[in-house]
């Protein structure tokens, strides 16, 4: 038996957020912007199976998990609104940050005009 089960996602407002991240994390725009603000480095995901394959050969994938939550977390403050959020950020995600304002580099507003 599984320890973890895989959770189904039946709410509207989760799975709008959930395709939103897909989403952001497929647009060359957010990955270049998210890498000026926080420095990390997000890698594009691969687009078939030898890409795959190559990732994960590389480490690229290990790498990827790692700053995908950084990634949600930057996304959801800057583009999604931490106020719309669901639970789910809340409980999975914003723990990155847990208990500290939000780093300086999660927040685009210095670069956004009036």
């Amino acid at each position: 038996m599984n320890p973890d089960p895989i959770k189904i996602i039946t709410d509207i407002p989760t799975i709008a957020w959930l395709d939103f991240i897909v989403w952001a994390s497929s647009q060359k725009d957010f990955i270049d912007n998210f890498s000026k603000d926080t420095g990390e480095k997000l890698i594009p995901m691969p687009t078939n199976a030898l890409a795959a394959l190559i990732d994960k050969a590389t480490g690229a994938d290990k790498h990827n998990q790692k700053v995908m939550k950084v990634f949600v977390v930057w996304v959801t403050i800057n583009y999604w609104g931490e106020d719309e959020a669901p639970r789910l950020y809340f409980e999975k995600f914003k723990p990155v940050g847990a208990g500290h304002e939000p780093d300086r580099r999660m927040c685009r507003k210095k670069h956004l005009k009036d």
